[in-house]
């Protein structure tokens, strides 16, 4: 992996960071509260974290060996994916919001 793939990784790990800690607080209680939510949150966290000092380990020495490389790969797919993953819990927080305002036997 070269320096300039690390550098660009080392922006986008960030980022994720700062995603999963914003948008923890718009999901429904309900999804939050659950089991595999916590264990997905705290892999794309641990895996954002790997992924940064890889990232800037590569940087500062002028990129990666193949098995660091590979691994920073792994962890970024992980990062990205987890994205998706929020972004659905996201779009299913919404969809209950709207599912219960339009029901009239919510109240």
């Amino acid at each position: 992996m070269t320096e300039a793939t690390c550098a660009v990784l080392s922006a986008v790990y960030p980022l994720v960071l700062i995603t999963v800690v914003l948008e923890q607080r718009s999901i429904d209680l309900s999804i939050r509260r659950r089991r595999w939510f916590r264990v997905v949150t705290f892999t794309i966290v641990a895996g954002s974290l790997v992924g940064l000092v890889l990232s800037v380990i590569g940087v500062q020495f002028h990129g990666l060996g193949p098995v660091a490389g590979a691994a920073n790969w792994l962890v970024g797919l992980i990062a990205v994916g987890g994205l998706g993953f929020l972004l659905l819990s996201v779009l299913a927080t919404l969809q209950a919001e709207e599912d219960s305002e339009t029901d009239p036997e919510s109240g």
